[in-house]
């Protein structure tokens, strides 16, 4: 993903770790 001028606020609210926490909920899910 490439972040854009935008985006800037977004990314402000937006952290890192939940990006890893959806990651691993959607290995979680794509398991059952």
């Amino acid at each position: 993903m490439e972040w854009t001028a935008g985006d800037s606020q977004l990314h402000e609210q937006w952290r890192p770790e939940q990006l890893l926490e959806e990651q691993l909920l959607n290995l979680v899910y794509s398991s059952i």
